[in-house]
């Protein structure tokens, strides 16, 4: 653990190293013993996953730990896997070692800046068993909060942009790696849940055209997408004229229909076959609810 950074701001420097986050993940699991099928938390892509770290800089961690007599390698089964594979586990040396390390990380405290703006001072271990209630999506690792606090204070608003955009980070370096065919995929299922629920928004529709471009979908196949999703949705009994109207209402909602809902509207319409007369009748409608909730509201 290292805690020389901090000294200049009086906080202790909450950090560890690789090897010390191993040491402590297979802690967790100090108790084992012998049995048939291991989890897959104490496989290499176990590890790797929960400490945060690649599996291609984790081996020659592990072989560091091995030869200091700190951890012992098998080969075992895992639970869902139907091939053996090696797991890690502490020897007699590595569960002293991180006994210590345990009791020290149990000690840390932080200041947690709540979404509200208020304080309140908790253990980091405390942290990740209530990162709902403190408005934290998704789970937290222990070594997540832990590369999260900085100086001493663990901000809950902070951490919620920091981990949104790793997780973009994250997705855009998977799709770039993804196959073209993966890609029109995941970009056809998305397209499909955002205007076919009925419920299109504008800031839908930016979302929508911010992926197309992220995944390099060209504006040809984006249309052919779409059409795709029509047909299949040909013999559904759907009332297109309801989910125009819908979407109408929800583009009219603030009396102003910008240059960019236009558009998505025109296509939209183009799409769920919607006639010019049909499209006059619907605002017809829409505007005869309003007037209708206007005189009710006097």
């Amino acid at each position: 653990m290292k805690q020389d950074s901090a000294q200049a701001y009086n906080v202790p420097d909450y950090t560890l190293t690789v090897e010390e986050r191993v040491l402590l993940h297979l802690y967790k699991f100090v108790n084992i013993g012998e049995v048939y099928d291991f989890p897959q938390d104490l496989t290499q892509e176990g590890i790797s996953k929960y400490i945060g770290v690649h599996r291609k800089h984790l081996p020659r961690t592990l072989r560091k730990l091995m030869q200091n007599e700190q951890i012992e390698e098998k080969s075992a089964h895992i639970v869902g896997l139907k091939q053996k594979r090696k797991v890690y586990l502490l020897t007699w040396k590595g569960k002293i070692t991180a006994s210590k390390l345990k009791e020290q990380v149990d000690s840390w405290k932080v200041t947690v800046v709540l979404l509200d703006g208020s304080k309140i001072d908790m253990h980091v271990v405390d942290i990740p068993k209530n990162s709902k209630s403190l408005g934290l999506e998704g789970e937290l690792t222990l070594f997540d909060v832990i590369r999260l606090v900085e100086k001493g204070v663990f901000d809950c608003a902070l951490v919620k942009k920091k981990i949104e955009s790793e997780k973009r980070a994250l997705f855009v370096k998977e799709m770039e790696e993804s196959s073209n065919e993966k890609k029109m995929m995941i970009y056809e299922t998305i397209m499909e849940k955002a205007w076919m629920d009925g419920s299109l928004t504008s800031s839908e529709q930016i979302m929508v055209e911010e992926l197309r471009k992220m995944l390099g979908i060209s504006n040809e196949d984006h249309k052919k997408i779409e059409q795709k999703i029509v047909e299949r949705h040909a013999d559904v009994k759907v009332n297109r004229i309801d989910i125009y109207k819908n979407i109408l209402e929800t583009a009219w909602a603030d009396g102003i229909i910008t240059p960019d809902e236009s558009a998505m509207l025109n296509r939209l319409k183009e799409l769920l076959g919607i006639t010019d007369e049909q499209h006059r009748d619907v605002e017809k409608d829409i505007w005869k609810g309003k007037i209708r909730t206007k005189e009710n509201t006097k």
